[in-house]
């Protein structure tokens, strides 16, 4: 394919694969104007290449967070809206209040506000750029969506022609590269990035999420202290699920207090058998899609570019429509069944899994039977930074919150003022932080560190990141920021490949999509050492000093240690407050730019000092992460749950 002379041509990469593609084109290489990468993994690649670029991030319009506000109050009445109009066309649905939108709004959420980021981003840099060309990749079959309606795809590659004709740009796609999947998530361990979405049909997703619950129910069933059946010794009964901040010291003071504790995944499986028996509404469905997708209101918000962006919005509202709303209609029905029979008095859980919707069925039938739902308090971000996504998860899906600290009250008590949210939170701190601040053994603390260091004694510094995002941007925190968090990276692994009798160490973590960390460590600083096979909650106590990247829930957990700390909370992308940074300055040093993060961490090192902290402060770790700070958290929970218990009596 030759381009045309005299023609300015741009083209867009999304990964390295596509970046070294264009650039082994002898016919398209030397006549593209502009370059822009959109992901770190193509920006690094280019800058390897010596290819002059822009980051996509360049041309972020400047979003406030009162538009993310407007945002998503729209979406929420949008959410409402499709509610209403089921309940109106489908009786069967009206009996039970169904509302399928409001459940799964989160998940609906994450791909809607990729695509208007994607469609904001094509329209900046039109304003910013000129060209006649643009050359991008297409992708190998038209966008899908997973169960958690995650985009198997490019966005960006979606929205890309539609721009291009609204403004008479002519458009030079190009064929997707064999296993590019720069959109996957990926872990890397053991050196080699082990990517763990993986390309299954749906119905087999399905069922062997079944299969799951049916083997959980029926480890479940051997143990005879998780009985599901109804008590007949007139005992209250929890439907619970250990996990996360929801430990055995919870279960086992309810169970001191006659409280029978059930497993809630064993009762998820238990409902799988009555879900043939549900009224069936998939041709009312298919029926009434007819209509709903002829109304305008159903497509709005789409962003605020000149053109519509409906074309890319028709699958994955497609997707909630036929494969969400079934899976929450029959999860709702069977699991209506399943409550009556053990008349549970509450439900407890820490975290609903994004990839069951049969969870939130669950979750619909007990709000459906006013059984009380409480969630536990799952990590970081809600109340120290702005989070108004619980809106849409713990806001919706549950009546309590028991939460870490004050802080996160307040918080949630201001965002049920905003979106009349009949949700109550209770502080009681976090039972996992409480433990976490008991430290481990100073043998295990040797053991690592010689693993590390070997017999040195040099000061080691952890740098903890955040997580990588490619393919994905939810307007909760306001901005994307991986091509600073990249660049972040690059400039303190030069600085520390010159810094001899210092260890530093990156523990990896997750990635929404294709991260060149790994490579780039490799490349400019080859004395770091990468951690994958040591929890963070142990590695901790080995380092002398923590570098947080995102202000996370590592850090919270590095917060109970009296570890020196530096924390990058980047004021264009996190909405913390004043006076909550003010507390954490008592303990930590916290950077708000970049430039700010590379000099703090120069500062630091130069100055010498990895002494551990006598005496932390522990204002924000009380007002946010542990409450009293006592150690008791485990009781204050478990009193929480009792108490609402005790009042759904009968």
């Amino acid at each position: 394919m030759n381009l045309q002379k005299n023609k300015k041509v741009l083209a867009i990469c999304e990964s390295k694969k596509q970046v070294e593609f264009l650039f082994a084109q002898s016919h398209l290489y030397p006549n593209i104007d502009h370059w822009i990468a959109a992901s770190s993994s193509a920006a690094y690649s280019m800058s390897k290449l010596g290819i002059s670029f822009n980051f996509i991030e360049d041309y972020q319009s400047d979003i406030n967070a009162n538009y993310v506000e407007s945002l998503q109050s729209e979406q929420i009445c949008w959410a409402k809206k499709v509610d209403s109009f089921i309940q109106e066309r489908i009786p069967e649905c009206a009996q039970i209040e169904f509302q399928p939108a409001r459940f799964a709004l989160y998940f609906i959420k994450n791909s809607w506000d990729t695509h208007i980021h994607r469609a904001d981003l094509l329209e900046q840099i039109k304003k910013n750029i000129q060209f006649d060309e643009i050359i991008y990749f297409r992708n190998e079959h038209p966008l899908t969506y997973t169960s958690n309606l995650s985009p198997v795809g490019s966005a960006l590659s979606e929205c890309i022609p539609l721009w291009a004709e609204h403004y008479g740009i002519k458009t030079i796609p190009m064929a997707a590269l064999p296993q590019d999947l720069f959109w996957e998530t990926q872990v890397y361990m053991k050196n080699n990035p082990l990517r763990i979405i993986k390309k299954i049909p749906e119905y087999i997703v399905s069922s062997l999420d079944s299969f799951k619950y049916i083997l959980d129910y029926r480890s479940f069933i051997h143990l005879s202290k998780f009985s599901l059946k109804s008590s007949s010794t007139g005992k209250k009964i929890i439907l619970i699920r250990k996990k996360y901040d929801l430990n055995h010291e919870i279960i086992n003071i309810l169970k001191s207090n006659d409280i029978k504790c059930s497993p809630f995944d064993a009762a998820i499986s238990l409902s799988y058998k009555y879900y043939n028996q549900s009224p069936e509404i998939t041709d009312k469905l298919a029926d009434e899609w007819n209509a709903i997708k002829e109304y305008d209101w159903f497509w709005q918000p789409e962003g605020w570019q000149n053109w519509s962006i409906k074309k890319v919005l028709e699958p994955l509202f497609n997707k909630f429509w036929f494969g969400i709303i079934p899976v929450l209609w029959n999860g709702m029905n069977a699991s209506m069944k399943i409550l009556q029979s053990i008349n549970p008095q509450a439900i407890c859980v820490s975290l609903i899994y994004s990839n069951d919707h049969a969870e939130l069925g669950f979750i619909m039938a007990a709000q459906n039977n006013n059984i009380p739902v409480i969630m536990y308090q799952h990590g970081a971000c809600m109340g120290d930074i702005e989070n108004n996504v619980w809106d849409l998860t713990e806001g919706q899906y549950c009546n309590y919150s028991l939460v870490y600290g004050i802080g996160e009250k307040q918080y949630l008590e201001s965002r049920s003022l905003i979106n009349k949210l009949k949700n109550i939170p209770i502080a009681v701190g976090s039972t996992r932080l409480d433990r976490i601040s008991h430290g481990i053994n100073n043998n295990k603390i040797l053991k690592i560190r010689k693993k590390i260091v070997g017999k040195s004694n040099i000061p080691i510094v952890l740098y903890v990141p955040g997580m990588n995002l490619v393919n994905f941007y939810r307007y909760d925190c306001v901005n994307e920021n991986n091509n600073d968090i990249f660049n972040a990276r690059e400039n303190i692994a030069k600085f520390f490949s010159g810094q001899n009798g210092i260890k530093f160490v990156y523990k990896v973590f997750l990635s929404l999509g294709e991260d060149p960390t790994q490579d780039m460590l490799g490349s400019i600083c080859p004395g770091c050492t990468v951690i994958d096979d040591i929890p963070l909650t142990e590695l901790l106590w080995a380092a002398d000093l923590i570098i947080y990247e995102v202000p996370s829930t590592g850090m919270y957990e590095g917060l109970v240690s009296n570890k020196p700390i530096i924390a990058y909370v980047d004021r264009d992308v996190y909405s913390m407050t004043d006076s909550t940074k003010k507390m954490l300055r008592k303990r930590a040093i916290v950077s708000e730019t970049h430039t700010e993060f590379i000099s703090d961490i120069k500062k630091f090192i130069h100055n010498g000092d990895f002494s551990p902290i006598i005496e932390p402060d522990n204002e924000f770790l009380s007002a946010f992460c542990t409450h009293l700070n006592d150690g008791n958290s485990a009781k204050r929970a478990a009193g929480a749950i009792l108490s609402i218990v005790n009042s759904n009596e009968g």
